[in-house]
C-alpha cells in the first residue's frame, strides 16, 4: 500500500513538473507577444512605405513616358513634313518605343542607323510585344538561320548578331566586339567556316600574308585580343575605312547643298554629282597595292576584360556591343 501511494505521489510530481514547464513556456511566449507584435507592425509600416514609394515611382514613370512622348512628337513635327499624317505618326511612336526598350545597350555610333532601319522596316501590323529587334532588322527567317548554327543562343545574343550583320551591310567602320565567353567567336566559325582567318594576340610570320590574302580573296579575318604590334599592322585598314566614310559623308552633304543652290538659281542639276556612294576599293597595304574584295571583313574581338582601349582607337572602329549576351 505504501509502495502504491509512493508511486502515485511520484507520478503527480512528474506531471506537476511537466505542467510547470509548459506554463513557463507559455509565460515566455506571452512576454514575447508585445515584441513580436511590434516587429509585425514595423514590417507592415515598412511594406506600406514601399507600396507608397512604388506608387510614386509608377506616377513618375507615367509622367516621364508622357514627357518622352511629347518630346518625340515635337521632334517629329519639327523635322518631318508628314507629321500631320496620324498613321505615320503612330508608326514613328512605335518605332521610337522599340528603339528605347531594346537599343539603349548599343553604342551611340550605331544607334541612329538602328533607328532608321526600325522605322523603315517595321510592319504596320507588327505586334510590339511579340517581336524582337532581329526580326525587324533582318526578317523572320534570321532566327531560324541562327538556330541552324547549333550554338546555344539567347534572343539578346541573336539581336546583337543582327546588329553586327547590319554594320557590314551599311559599310560602317570595322566592328569591335566584346566577347568574354568566346560564344561570338564560335558563331563566326560557323558562319564563315573555311573563309575565316584567325589572328590572336601578337603577329606571326604569316600575319601580313594572311591579311593581304583576306583583302584580295574576300575572306573574314578576326583579330582576337590583339596587342599593339598586331594593331599597328591593320591600322592602315582602319584608317582607310574611316576616311572612306568621312569622305562619303562630306561629299554627300557638300554636293547636296550645291545641288540645292543650283535649283534655287534656276540652273539644271547634274544628277551624276549626287552619286557619291561608289567605294574606292583600291588600297595599299604594307607597300602592296591591292583591290579590296567586296566580301572582305575585318572583325576585332576582345575576350580579355582587362584590355585597355584608347579613345583614338575607338574613333576608328564601331563598338558593336556593351554586353554581347
Amino acid at each position: 500500500m505504501r509502495f502504491l501511494s509512493y508511486s502515485i505521489s511520484s507520478e503527480l510530481r512528474v506531471d506537476l513538473s511537466a505542467r510547470n514547464k509548459i506554463f513557463h513556456h507559455l509565460e515566455l511566449a506571452l512576454e514575447e507577444q508585445p515584441r513580436l507584435l511590434s516587429q509585425i507592425n514595423e514590417r507592415v509600416n515598412y511594406a506600406s512605405q514601399n507600396i507608397s514609394g512604388l506608387e510614386t515611382s509608377i506616377t513618375r514613370m507615367t509622367n516621364l513616358a508622357q514627357d518622352i512622348e511629347t518630346i518625340i512628337k515635337a521632334n517629329f513635327e519639327l523635322n518631318n513634313p508628314c507629321a500631320a499624317n496620324k498613321v505615320l505618326y503612330a508608326e514613328y511612336i512605335r518605332a521610337a518605343a522599340l528603339y528605347m526598350t531594346q537599343c539603349s545597350k548599343y553604342s551611340a555610333q550605331i544607334r541612329p542607323n538602328i533607328f532608321k532601319l526600325i522605322l523603315n522596316n517595321m510592319n504596320s501590323e507588327l505586334d510590339f510585344n511579340a517581336h524582337r529587334l532581329h526580326s525587324i532588322l533582318q526578317g523572320e527567317g534570321f532566327l531560324v538561320d541562327c538556330l541552324t548554327k547549333k550554338i546555344p543562343m539567347s534572343l539578346n545574343f541573336i539581336d546583337n548578331i543582327s546588329v553586327f550583320e547590319m554594320s557590314f551591310e551599311l559599310n560602317l567602320q570595322y566592328p569591335l566586339v566584346i566577347d568574354p565567353s568566346g560564344l561570338f567567336l564560335k558563331y563566326l566559325h560557323k558562319k564563315f567556316a573555311q573563309k575565316l582567318i584567325l589572328e590572336q594576340s601578337m603577329p606571326s610570320e604569316a600575319t601580313i600574308a594572311n591579311v593581304l590574302s583576306a583583302i584580295e580573296k574576300g575572306n573574314a579575318i578576326v583579330l582576337v585580343d590583339f596587342n599593339k604590334d598586331l594593331l599597328n599592322i591593320i591600322e592602315p585598314l582602319l584608317n582607310w575605312r574611316f576616311n572612306q566614310i568621312i569622305s562619303k559623308l562630306y561629299n554627300k552633304h557638300y554636293y547636296t547643298d550645291q545641288n540645292q543652290e543650283k535649283k534655287a538659281d534656276g540652273q539644271e542639276s547634274d544628277d551624276e554629282v549626287l552619286i557619291v556612294n561608289q567605294p574606292n576599293d583600291q588600297f595599299e597595304f604594307n607597300g602592296v597595292k591591292c583591290k579590296v574584295h567586296p566580301d572582305f571583313k575585318l572583325i576585332l574581338l576582345l575576350q580579355n576584360k582587362s584590355f585597355h582601349i584608347s579613345k583614338f582607337f575607338l574613333e576608328k572602329v564601331i563598338l558593336q556591343n556593351k554586353n554581347i549576351y
